[in-house]
């Protein structure tokens, strides 16, 4: 299976297996996109891509994608892996190239997004890309799947402090921009010392580009790990960047758009409402200014954008695997056994960890290691450990540890006050929350409650029938 390195060879391999819808009749921007973009996420977690061909008020030229990995099938084309490949097989398989990362990036030259350049007094943002609003109660257009590109200003040589990240970006007014900068995340870090040194920080905005590289960004690694250089180890081969000297910044080669500018210093300003992956709006926060400088872009460039609403939606399914690869690393470095972790509902909220416990009491811990990681302090506030022979990612195995594991008198553990997510519309203040941990394991030595036998095991050679039953239904 080809693994595709740029946006465009994504659509065609997702073209190739049937996992693209070309919608060529007539459509409004609002709300057709981000109705039939729903409307896919509400069919099936097996549905295609959309690429919009013909949208009301633009050229023929114009084109806008959406969904491009919501589904499990695009999941594993994305990796270069069949697309009948199981959640848990993507994981093991993605966990094997992550802990080959760094894997390091290779400078390029001409870029394609060279061959459209627009700077200077007559630059219009809403006349190079087709903006529109995601959910009807947005405070205005948003690009919400650009890959944003900062660097540390006080150690500028130093390619692992050159954060990727993705944030929502609103779209004020013909070369102004507003981005949410949260604190605790590497670009706000960057704004941060930026602002002590008296400086803009330089930005750019990258659309349309592969999707591993949207998948290393939203990762949770550590402030001086390059996420170009995880991308790598996806892909399993150097990732390609374009040096540009403008702004000083490493930019996707492939990408469609990019945008480039500066955040100014001490300048805030309003920024939302948008509606958020938790499924309810955020208010208005006075958030960064970035003025733009420059827009570059492909012939003929596809505009990406995510519909971000109630779970699921793409950004679940953007976040599914990379969070809990960081997570795995995290937690190997101090406890042997951990199989696999799923920290796929709502961007890590409830995160589902598979180990095999070396003793009685040890899940907790390992529960408890989780909620002080970097993603754990910042997001996670549920923490769910089974059995190595529960797969994290099966809801019927969780389902059925949950059930027949817990007591709550020996099982579940509440923490009050803990740091959260302001974002999360349950914490009390804002950022702050309860966590809940649910030890949802048998019991072993020296923990002496239940009454636990010898658990059912499946015949050796199920997982051969799951392909073959999988490829006759195909056939079907």
């Amino acid at each position: 299976m080809k693994q595709p390195t740029t946006f465009r060879e994504f659509l065609d391999v997702l073209r190739e297996n049937n996992q693209l819808l070309d919608i060529r009749e007539p459509v409004n921007m609002e709300p057709d996109l981000a109705a039939a973009a729903q409307a896919g996420f509400n069919l099936s977690d097996k549905s295609p891509a959309l690429l919009f061909h013909n949208l009301n008020g633009y050229t023929d030229t114009t084109k806008v994608a959406l969904n491009m990995v919501s589904s499990w099938p695009n999941m594993a084309l994305s990796f270069g892996m069949d697309k009948n490949s199981s959640q848990l097989d993507m994981y093991l398989e993605l966990l094997r190239r992550w802990r080959k990362a760094p894997v390091k990036c290779v400078q390029a030259d001409d870029p394609p997004f060279l061959e459209c350049v627009h700077e200077g007094k007559d630059l219009n943002i809403f006349e190079i890309i087709p903006a529109f609003r995601l959910n009807m109660c947005d405070g205005g257009p948003f690009i919400s799947k650009g890959c944003i590109v900062t660097r540390d200003l006080s150690d500028p040589e130093n390619v692992g402090k050159q954060n990727v990240t993705v944030m929502r970006v609103q779209l004020k007014n013909k070369d102004t921009l507003g981005i949410q900068m949260v604190p605790g995340h590497d670009g706000a870090s960057h704004l941060r010392v930026a602002e002590e040194m008296g400086k803009n920080l330089p930005i750019a905005i990258a659309v349309g580009v592969d999707p591993v590289l949207v998948q290393a960004a939203t990762a949770p690694l550590p402030y001086d790990k390059s996420e170009y250089e995880y991308a790598g180890a996806i892909l399993q081969q150097p990732y390609k960047v374009y040096h540009s000297k403008q702004s000083g910044l490493d930019l996707p080669w492939g990408a469609e758009y990019i945008i480039e500018g500066e955040v100014l210093a001490g300048v805030r300003e309003p920024e939302g409402p948008f509606g958020e992956f938790t499924g309810y709006y955020s208010g208005v926060s006075r958030m960064a200014t970035i003025k733009i400088k420059r827009v570059m872009h492909r012939k003929n460039a596809i505009f990406e954008n995510l519909l971000l609403a109630r779970p699921w939606n793409e950004e679940d399914w953007i976040m599914a695997f990379t969070v809990g690869l960081v997570f795995q690393q995290e937690l190997e470095s101090n406890f042997s056994g951990i199989r696999a972790v799923n920290s796929m509902h709502a961007a890590g909220m409830t995160v589902i960890i598979s180990c095999k416990p070396s003793r009685g009491g040890i899940a907790k811990a390992i529960a408890m290691r989780a909620l002080t990681a970097p993603h754990g302090q910042v997001v996670t506030k549920n923490v769910i450990v089974v059995n190595e022979d529960v797969d994290p990612f099966n809801n019927n195995d969780v389902w059925w540890a949950l059930s027949i594991n817990v007591n709550s008198k020996n099982d579940v553990v509440i923490i009050p006050n803990l740091s959260g997510m302001p974002l999360d519309p349950s914490s009390d203040p804002p950022g702050i929350t309860h966590k809940m941990i649910i030890d949802a394991t048998r019991p072993m030595p020296p923990e002496t409650h239940g009454r636990y036998g010898r658990p059912i095991l499946f015949p050796d050679t199920t997982s051969d029938w799951e392909k073959r039953l999988a490829a006759m239904i195909d056939r079907l």
